[in-house]
């Protein structure tokens, strides 16, 4: 996963539920926050799918490797401005300091973090194919077979979405 380079850390404390801590990391030059991409400009179909892909492959790899992220939403994703032109844009996942790590991360929290990218996603002009590229990235499947086999799973990704968005707007939009 493309995060950003730790180059100092401060902790003070002994106790672990008092701990204070720091951490200094290079800077991320150059970058856009994939929200800003999307609402700053119009962004390529070609890049839309690279994008919508190297997302998916990323939160597969934290899912199998039992991180979750808790913040997961696309503010939290930087794209490096001089790859937007490459066959995998280089994109950096950022504020992981709420992130946890198990051994195997819970169908609970893959839901959340998937959810919460999709809530974060419903008004920068994707469509309903763009999801199935997501699902099938993700899953490693053909869209029929993820639609079958986990089907239960995406059912509770898209509710927990739809339930984010429309907390603070009145309707969903049209294309979900």
């Amino acid at each position: 996963i493309d995060t950003m380079v730790p180059v100092a850390y401060v902790s003070e404390g002994i106790n672990p539920a008092s701990i204070r801590s720091c951490i200094v990391t290079r800077e991320l030059e150059n970058t856009i926050s994939l929200e800003d991409l999307w609402a700053d400009s119009e962004v390529s179909v070609g890049l839309k799918r690279k994008l919508i892909n190297k997302l998916a492959l990323t939160s597969k790899k934290l899912h199998e490797n039992g991180v979750n992220h808790r913040d997961y939403y696309i503010c939290h994703y930087l794209m490096d401005k001089k790859t937007s032109d490459d066959d995998s844009p280089t994109i950096y996942l950022i504020d992981l300091h709420r992130a946890q790590i198990r051994k195997v991360t819970p169908r609970r929290w893959k839901v959340k973090d998937i959810g919460g990218l999709f809530f974060s996603s419903f008004d920068i002009g994707l469509t309903k194919r763009d999801v199935f590229r997501f699902m099938e990235s993700y899953s490693g499947k053909s869209l029929r077979r993820t639609l079958e086999e986990d089907k239960v799973f995406w059912q509770a990704t898209i509710e927990r979405a739809k339930r984010l968005y429309l907390q603070d707007e009145a309707t969903l939009p049209e294309w979900i």
